[in-house]
């Protein structure tokens, strides 16, 4: 799991780095695609992963993709609203996923409580005579 903390913004940057080179055949919502579902892809599997990678492609594409290349200003309306719909739902799918796993321990510790209440009921009573 800490790999992937590691892993999945490096991937994010490199890949906004990288595809600069060939803009020809990917054009900036194409790369702002990509990252959004790289970025969902990591949210699913560590949702604090999903958010620094989220926060990290977020950068990367204004860095790299927006115009003007290699400034944090933008100058187009449209590459801000690109860059606040995927940031908006990778942050969305990490919450999402931290809150059903939240859930699913919740759940889990309940059923075990429940069930080692009935084991020690069965036990106590078992020995009475």
């Amino acid at each position: 799991m800490r790999n992937i903390r590691i892993l999945g913004p490096f991937f994010a940057l490199t890949f906004s780095i990288l595809s600069t080179e060939i803009n020809t055949v990917l054009h900036p919502s194409d790369v702002a695609l990509i990252l959004t579902g790289w970025c969902t892809w990591i949210a699913l599997i560590d949702p604090l992963a999903g958010l620094t990678t989220t926060a990290i492609s977020g950068f990367g594409f204004i860095m790299f993709h927006a115009e003007p290349h290699l400034s944090f200003s933008t100058r187009s309306h449209d590459d801000v609203v690109t860059t606040a719909l995927f940031v908006t739902i990778g942050t969305m799918v990490s919450l999402i996923t931290m809150y059903r796993v939240n859930q699913a321990v919740v759940r889990l510790n309940k059923l075990t409580t429940i069930e080692a209440m009935d084991d020690f009921l069965a036990s106590a009573t078992r020995d009475q005579p």
